[in-house]
This record gives C-alpha cells, structure tokens and sequence, in this order.
C-alpha cells in the first residue's frame, strides 16, 4: 500500500515489517492515523517528529507519488549521475531505480541513508556536495 511504502521509504519501517493497516474501505487519514502510534510504539519515529510534521511528510509522499505516476521518462543522451539512498525501499531492490533503460550515460552512487535523511546529516552533505562537484569538474567551496 501507499502508506506502507510511505514508512518504508522514509526508514520509518523495515521492508520486513507488516503494518496492522485498517481496511481498504478506511480514509488515507483514518490510516495514517493508526499508522503514527504503530510507529511510534516500534521506536521507528524520531523523538522530536511531531504528528503535523509526520501528516506533512505523508501529504509531500502523495504530492510527489503522484508526480512520479504521471511521470513518462524519454531517452536521455547525457551523463546522469543518480544518488541512491541506501535504505530506501526501492534501493534495496535496484539501485538503478529503472533509470538504466532511459539513460545511456548513468553512473551511480549508494550513500547510506533513506530518501528523507539524505540531506538531514551534515556528513551526507557535504558526500553529495562533493559528488556533485566531482562531476562538474570544479572544486568545491562550502560555507560551513
């Protein structure tokens, strides 16, 4: 299910782990909301996320589920470069994340880390920052 993928791409949940999920028939909200304490109770929650922070990381999820749905990818020509976060559902599976049939220059790298946490930790940062760098050819300068 959607939520299920929610908490497992956010590292909120292990792709092992089987919700308690209410029936098909509930609202996304009346899920989402037996889905808080399920995590909460797993100690998968950060201590300071709050339930409007959480209900906002799930509205982003949507936004952005429904943009990749929509979403018709064409050949692409040039060097791509994808960062990979380990943890992720979809990474554990393939770090390519399907992008190998579209793009004729790709290279990859797996940082560890979900989706959300990518760019939360200053290491990670300053990892993709360097990264990004790397490939355009130019020293990196940083503020810190």
């Amino acid at each position: 299910t959607q939520l299920q993928w929610f908490a497992q791409d956010t590292g909120y949940l292990s792709p092992k782990t089987k919700l308690d999920l209410l029936p098909d028939h509930a609202s996304i909200g009346d899920q989402l909301r037996h889905l808080w304490p399920q995590l909460q109770a797993a100690g998968s929650l950060p201590e300071e996320l709050t339930w409007a922070e959480f209900a906002q990381q799930f509205a982003v999820f949507q936004a952005n589920y429904a943009a990749m749905q929509a979403y018709a990818p064409r050949p692409f020509a040039q060097p791509v470069h994808l960062i990979v976060a380990k943890n992720s559902a979809r990474g554990q599976k393939d770090k390519w994340l399907g992008w190998q049939k579209h793009l004729t220059q790709l290279s990859v790298e797996v940082l560890r880390g979900n989706h959300f946490t990518l760019l939360q930790e200053p290491k990670t940062v300053q990892q993709i920052a360097q990264m990004v760098a790397n490939h355009l050819g130019r020293p990196m300068s940083l503020r810190q």
